[in-house]
């Protein structure tokens, strides 16, 4: 098992590098670096913490992906470790509980071994999708993935929904209906107070960094 590093507390380590972005604390959860592994394979190479690696250090997560992936399968099992990967790839096209949050949590080092699959795949398959496309897909995937996190972890949700358009969480106590978006959504939910955000980094900097 990969130690599991909070959101916060990655945070704080780019607090200390000097770095307050959230598209920082993006790239860095989008390499795996809620792992304390990869933390520590990070910050050793002496690079900025939540910048994009020099090709250096990504051959050094390709083969650390590599080394890992059959060790997290055995572990999951086969069908575990596609659903979690396929649940981060692809957002259900009806409203659903996440179910492949928690392996995350287990395998804080899913994102890498995510994008290491889903380059490979391209690869062996000639697609003629660049990098920068796929690493951008995978970045925008990341923003869900941490935004996921910051509901279940404040405990404050009854309720959480991943769907194709975004994200629901439901509180109903306060009768609060929270929707996560990245263009306008509204849903009809009687008697219930409706709040929209924008699903994106300033989202995540206001719940991460304040």
């Amino acid at each position: 098992m990969s130690g599991y590093i909070s959101l916060r507390a990655l945070a704080y380590h780019l607090v200390n590098s000097g770095q307050r972005d959230p598209i920082s604390l993006v790239h860095l959860v989008a390499l795996g670096g809620q792992s304390a592994d990869l933390l520590h394979l990070l910050k050793a190479s002496g690079e900025p913490l939540g910048d994009l690696p020099s090709p250096r250090l990504q051959c050094e997560l390709s083969l650390y992906a590599q080394q890992r992936y059959p060790v997290v399968q055995k572990e999951s099992g086969k069908h575990g470790l596609q659903h979690a990967i396929h649940g981060f790839q692809h957002s259900p096209s009806l409203w659903e509980t996440p179910l492949w949050i928690p392996y995350h949590y287990v395998y804080p080092d899913l994102p890498l071994l995510v994008y290491y699959q889903h380059v490979s795949q391209h690869i062996l398959r000639a697609s003629p999708c660049s990098f920068e496309q796929l690493w951008h897909h995978h970045l925008h995937r990341t923003i869900r993935l941490i935004a996921l996190q910051v509901l279940f972890d404040s405990g404050l949700w009854d309720e959480i929904y991943e769907g194709p358009d975004g994200i629901i969480a439901v509180d109903h106590h306060t009768q609060l209906f929270l929707l996560l978006s990245e263009q306008y959504l509204t849903i009809n939910k009687p008697g219930y107070q409706q709040h929209w955000q924008r699903l994106g980094p300033l989202f995540i900097g206001e719940q991460i960094f304040n």
